[in-house]
């Protein structure tokens, strides 16, 4: 989550390799008798950062804390990878939202910036990553105008997320109520292990393996249905059009009923803004071992095995 290093007037690069973050500070740049620390954070939650509905969050935000005297001679870069699918780089326009001392979840925006692909600040996007050229040290986030004026009619940028449900550790002997935690997020470097390690905090493991969801920004609101054999089981759960574009981890929980059905059984996540984007998770839920009670004998009143 967060890097540190003594940084002098050879410069040096900070990394985040758990989240593909860098941060390139050339020589030059840091003009001071003795080399500074300088620590490099990465922001997984910014729920206060813009709320424009024209913009689609599409990477972490980040945060460099240096002393406060610290001054930059030469612009830093700021490497950091986003999930934005998009089929005209060069149309692509970007807002940067950046504040002073450390970030909190009320901390205030200082500034709203449109970013050139020229000049400080800037951001340059290419496939999988952005490049973020500063001349000072804050915190920041970029986010990605959805809808550029000059191609209104015919340029929808889309944002992958992951879908992923998880199944209690021990599943109970009765088949009701059974809980499923199914987990969307912006599929980005780093999300995949924040979002596993929550949940074995909650005893609760992985049911499938990821899948990748493609998030139309000209669609709507995104559906979640629990299936066994093409019976809907349980309530759909609908995730609103401004989730998707919020960078927001987002956990659907869904209680389910298997009292009719077989020990093993297949159950059927699917998940999707309309039918033809819709993904399907098929995995299976045993309750034919864990947990049963054997019939006790009087010298040894309840066995659990």
């Amino acid at each position: 989550m967060e890097f540190c290093k003594r940084v002098g007037v050879e410069g040096a690069i900070l990394q985040l390799d758990s989240f593909g973050i860098e941060l390139e500070i050339p020589p030059g740049a840091i003009d001071s008798e003795a080399p500074q620390d300088i620590s490099l954070r990465v922001l997984t939650d910014t729920p206060n950062l813009g709320n424009d509905k024209e913009e689609i969050s599409v990477c972490f935000g980040v945060q460099c804390l240096a002393p406060d005297d610290l001054v930059l001679k030469l612009p830093v870069t700021y490497t950091i990878p986003h999930c934005a699918v998009i089929t005209r780089y060069s149309s692509v326009e970007a807002v940067l939202y950046t504040g002073e001392g450390e970030y909190s979840p009320d901390a205030v925006v200082k500034e709203r910036i449109m970013l050139s692909r020229s000049g400080i600040p800037s951001c340059t996007i290419t496939k999988d990553v952005l490049k973020l050229k500063m001349n000072h040290f804050s915190w920041m986030i970029v986010k990605i105008v959805k809808i550029v004026k000059l191609f209104r009619d015919i340029f929808f940028p889309e944002k992958r997320k992951c879908c992923r449900p998880f199944k209690e550790k021990n599943l109970a002997l009765q088949k009701t109520p059974v809980i499923l935690h199914a987990h969307l997020y912006d599929d980005i470097k780093g999300n995949s292990e924040l979002v596993k390690f929550q949940e074995g905090e909650e005893d609760f493991v992985p049911a499938h393996m990821e899948q990748q969801v493609l998030i139309k920004a000209a669609e709507g609101d995104l559906k979640m249905t629990c299936n066994v054999k093409e019976t809907v089981i349980g309530r759909p759960a609908v995730v609103s059009f401004e989730k998707l574009m919020s960078g927001a981890r987002i956990c659907e929980p869904f209680e389910l009923d298997f009292t009719d059905q077989p020990d093993i059984v297949a159950v059927s996540l699917k998940v999707g803004q309309i039918e033809t984007l819709q993904v399907n998770l098929l995995f299976r839920l045993d309750f034919s071992t864990p947990h049963r009670r054997e019939r006790a004998s009087p010298q040894d009143p309840g066995i659990l095995v």
